[in-house]
């Protein structure tokens, strides 16, 4: 999934809808709040929802949690920073290594992603719905949720996560159109 509109996607499901305070966060404000949470967790011992607000999750979750998190801005109305310095490199090559040892990765916008799981997995039983435990089903578009300064910003900050995103994406339709021309 597109990582900004997960980030947003994450914030109105655990920011808004299940979140028991009266005076709903900002989504810079529930940034701040998750990325001090997550901080120094183990992946493994913690619930899932702890880690749902990192920057660059995706990196974090297939580098088996090693991905730093960066530094949060003292100022709790500004998006939290994400200045990582160089405890990148080896998380990210890790992640990208890991993910391409899938035979499948969809993307979840793409509408492919279910003939994939057809051809590659050999399922034929689909139902079309998606359930959620509360709430309605809602795609999240940050683009259109955020300010163009925001959107920047936040995409700078999961960069690693953008960058990884465009590369499942291109091997996702390569492997779709490939597979399409030997049928």
């Amino acid at each position: 999934r597109h990582p900004l509109n997960r980030l947003v996607s994450a914030y109105h499901f655990w920011g808004i809808l299940h979140n028991p305070i009266k005076n709903k966060p900002s989504l810079p404000l529930w940034l701040h709040r998750t990325l001090n949470r997550s901080e120094g967790k183990d992946p493994q011992a913690w619930p899932f929802a702890v880690h749902i607000g990192r920057y660059n999750f995706l990196t974090w979750k297939f580098s088996n949690g090693t991905m730093p998190q960066g530094t949060a801005a003292r100022d709790d109305s500004a998006f939290p920073l994400a200045n990582i310095n160089d405890g990148w490199k080896v998380p990210f090559t890790e992640a990208a290594e890991n993910l391409a040892k899938f035979d499948l990765v969809l993307i979840l916008e793409s509408r492919h992603s279910i003939e994939m799981m057809k051809r590659t997995l050999g399922w034929k039983n689909f139902q079309h719905n998606h359930v959620v435990p509360s709430g309605n089903v809602e795609n999240s578009h940050a683009d259109k949720d955020m300010t163009a300064e925001q959107y920047d910003y936040l995409w700078d900050a999961n960069r690693f996560d953008m960058i990884l995103y465009y590369w499942m994406k291109a091997v996702h339709l390569v492997k779709m159109r490939c597979n399409a021309l030997d049928n």
